[in-house]
């Protein structure tokens, strides 16, 4: 029996706690050079769902936005992520001239909050999620862009 992919799915998060614990189930087959974006106005819960996923792969510390620092770093036994928030990036050369495309060439898994001003020097993530504002919380569409993609949201059992 052949299972078929799903590459598209859209979920409705009514709370915070919801939001982070789709991170949290959506941990489940990361693998490295993983690469996922993270697309959403200010404030639609990106690093809320981002510390429930870093939190369910073994990391104890505070998982912060690095909005600031542009990267946080976490390893555990298994994996080391990284997690980019590049909201105050004004170009791609930014980026490029930072080094910072070494890190999605290693075995890293790279969770990226606002990657549309690097997606011209960056390859395409594996997964995709778009958070948006609904009037009661968030409606959250999870795209796959690769077969990595494909095989994780079926790890993920997500319905």
């Amino acid at each position: 029996m052949k299972t078929e992919l799903r590459s598209h799915i859209t979920k409705f998060l009514g709370t915070e706690k919801q939001t982070r614990d789709l991170g949290h189930l959506m941990a489940r087959g990361v693998m490295p050079k993983f690469y996922i974006s993270l697309n959403g106005e200010l404030g639609t819960g990106k690093t809320t769902f981002t510390r429930g996923l870093i939190q369910n792969l073994g990391i104890k510390q505070p998982i912060k936005s690095p909005t600031y620092s542009l990267l946080e770093t976490y390893t555990t036994p298994n994996h080391t992520i990284c997690h980019f928030d590049f909201y105050r990036l004004i170009s791609p050369l930014e980026f490029l001239e930072a080094g910072l495309g070494e890190y999605f060439e290693s075995d890293n898994i790279c969770i990226v909050e606002w990657p549309n001003v690097v997606a011209s020097v960056i390859r395409q993530p594996d997964i995709e999620v778009d958070l948006q504002y609904s009037k009661t919380g968030r409606k959250v569409i999870i795209k796959s862009n690769t077969k990595s993609g494909d095989t994780w949201l079926l790890k993920t059992s997500l319905k």
